[in-house]
């Protein structure tokens, strides 16, 4: 039975749990292009990457491989601004929430996305977020499509 993971984002051990690869496989297959929607959300202390995947990839590699960046960042920051009384963009929890992020390393992006807002009602502008999902996006656009990364069954 096929594993889907439910939230928009996870960490490469869960896509290591998923597909039953390595983690050091999943490394190199972002690093040959075979994963194109993964962001290294790293506070950029040390030389550790902290990678995000987007789930949608990881349940279905063919649904997402012709989308552009921009689509997807899109598909991931809801459009709020219709919605009356709503500013575009989301809070300041929402996008810890949306990334799975702890909050030390949440408290050191706060500066590169832009926070703005009270204390209680911090708020992420929406032209801020689609810099940081540009500037921390680690994937690249291949002409070939990319086949599903799926363990194989030794069953």
């Amino acid at each position: 039975m096929p594993h889907f993971i439910r939230s928009a984002f996870c960490g490469i051990d869960t896509v290591s749990c998923v597909t039953g690869l390595s983690t050091n496989r999943i490394y190199d297959l972002v690093e040959s292009g075979d994963y194109l929607w993964v962001w290294n959300i790293s506070s950029g202390l040390g030389k550790r990457r902290e990678l995000r995947f987007w789930s949608r990839e990881i349940n279905n590699p063919a649904a997402v491989s012709k989308m552009t960046i921009d689509a997807v960042i899109q598909a991931i920051i809801p459009n709020r601004s219709r919605l009356p009384g709503q500013a575009d963009g989301i809070g300041n929890w929402e996008f810890r929430h949306l990334l799975r992020l702890s909050k030390p390393c949440h408290c050191l992006l706060r500066k590169e996305l832009g926070v703005c807002g009270t204390v209680r009602n911090f708020f992420i502008p929406r032209a801020s977020l689609e810099q940081f999902f540009h500037r921390r996006w680690v994937g690249t656009l291949k002409s070939s499509q990319s086949k599903p990364i799926l363990a194989e069954n030794n069953n």
